[in-house]
């Protein structure tokens, strides 16, 4: 189409549409890879077992880890949170919480009361502050300073990178 002048209108519009339409479909494909590649190493709650080791990203997701290599933390407990699980989680920290489990492993109770890791939980829940009853989860160790290179050990010590 061109003007009353002979010029040729809308030219730089369908230019700017092209680089912007490719660089939003660009962004789009890279931003599905990148999901897809974070879920595929998620350490979600429902596959969790006891003596899994992750990784924390840096958004502190839980990834699946190699026991063999350095890692962040183990998990020291699965199940799924019924109401006095659910109430108790309200009322207590972390490391109580995860620490005063029925059929907590010995070692793992060890290496909370020793101060040398911190308790944390991963919640399949809406909300993680407020979990329900059937809500799935795993409390899992991080030792305070370095990482782990193999399980904790009977007595609640680690090896440390």
């Amino acid at each position: 189409m061109r003007t009353k002048g002979g010029r040729r209108s809308g030219r730089w519009a369908a230019v700017a549409g092209l680089v912007i339409g490719t660089v939003v479909t660009l962004a789009m494909i890279a931003f599905a890879v990148l999901a897809v590649v974070m879920g595929s190493r998620t350490l979600w709650e429902d596959e969790a077992k006891v003596g899994d080791c992750l990784n924390l990203d840096f958004l502190d997701d839980q990834l699946e880890a190699s026991c063999s290599e350095p890692h962040d933390g183990e998990v020291i407990w699965v199940g799924t949170f019924d109401s006095d699980l659910a109430e108790l989680y309200d009322l207590v920290s972390d490391e109580e919480f995860c620490g005063g489990l029925p059929g907590l492993a010995p070692a793992y109770r060890s290496a909370i009361e020793s101060g040398d890791y911190s308790a944390d939980l991963s919640i399949d829940a809406f909300d993680e502050d407020d979990p329900e009853s059937g809500d799935r989860f795993y409390c899992y160790l991080e030792p305070n300073s370095g990482q782990l290179d193999g399980p904790i050990d009977d007595a609640g010590e680690r090896d440390t990178a």
